[in-house]
């Protein structure tokens, strides 16, 4: 029989394809059910930085800087979200962050995410 720990509690975050914002989840699970869902809500991404991102996509741009910009955006998401779900940031276990994909092509067997997940 698999024994597991006491629940975890996550902040899960999430920026499509679709370049409109990001997504941010609270909820306690053993890794295997869901004990409690929290609060969620998206936050939009501004235009400015929409387009830059749209032209990183398409080919055009700094990577680096905008890569520091998008997990710093994230980093704020977070901290907001903690804020007004008056949750504590040291009561949590993880943050699920994956970045946003900049190319995508599985036929070819690649994908490419930008996000500095240590920062």
């Amino acid at each position: 029989m698999i024994t597991y720990r006491k629940d975890y509690r996550a902040i899960g975050l999430m920026s499509g394809t679709s370049i409109d914002g990001i997504d941010v989840a609270y909820l306690e699970s053993n890794g295997v059910t869901v004990s409690a869902y929290g609060g969620w809500s998206t936050h939009r991404y501004a235009n400015d930085f929409k387009n830059r991102l749209r032209g990183l996509i398409l080919g055009t741009g700094n990577r680096d800087a905008l890569e520091e910009e998008l997990t710093l955006l994230h980093w704020s998401v977070v901290r907001d979200f903690l804020k007004r779900e008056n949750l504590n940031a040291n009561e949590i276990d993880l943050i699920g962050f994956h970045g946003h994909t900049i190319n995508h092509e599985p036929a070819k067997g690649r994908t490419v995410q930008i996000g500095d997940g240590a920062l």
